[in-house]
């Protein structure tokens, strides 16, 4: 895996372009952003609006398993359209749909590498979400670029950091 940081003079933002060369199935490669205290609250930006969330920083998915009967687990894991953002602090993304808490840290997954949907042996439900179904092509093997960007911020300018994110980073097709 390669990645291009980017620093520009007077900018409270810090770009990511990773290149990851998959070549194993059936794992999830994220990065990790440590905060200064837990994570209580989240904003993510979806396709119109902002999804507040409220986190217990103690709860942790593992410690919770097996479910009970007929009972789904809680996930720490949340989705996202656009960034983000919680303590001052936001990531910026296009396409990355996910991130995930735990104590002080907010993850995001730079790729999933999955040949199987609805498992039987997921551990987090007690019966399977629908029949297994095979997909080969989600073992991601190949090479994978992302950009995405993290910002010192306040909740405020969230939308106006990404729409310049937008306008002046990410390559256009």
């Amino acid at each position: 895996m390669d990645i291009l940081f980017l620093l520009y003079n007077n900018s409270k933002n810090l770009e990511f372009e990773a290149k990851i060369k998959n070549k194993e199935k059936n794992h999830k490669l994220q990065i990790q952003f440590n905060l200064k205290n837990n994570v209580t609250e989240s904003v993510a930006g979806d396709l119109y609006s902002n999804i507040i969330r409220v986190h217990n920083p103690e709860y942790r998915l593992m410690d919770n398993m097996p479910p009970k009967d007929r009972e789904e687990v809680k996930l720490n894991t949340y989705p996202m359209q656009k960034y983000v953002w919680a303590q001052d602090f936001g990531i910026f993304t296009k396409g990355i749909p996910e991130y995930e808490t735990y104590k002080n840290t907010i993850s995001i997954p730079l790729m999933r590498s999955i040949g199987l949907i609805s498992t039987p042996k997921n551990p987090a439900r007690f019966c399977p979400a629908g029949p297994p179904l095979e997909i080969p092509e989600a073992q991601e093997i190949k090479e994978i670029n992302l950009k995405f960007m993290i910002s010192v911020c306040d909740k405020e300018k969230t939308e106006e950091i990404f729409k310049n994110y937008l306008e002046n980073y990410v390559v256009k097709a």
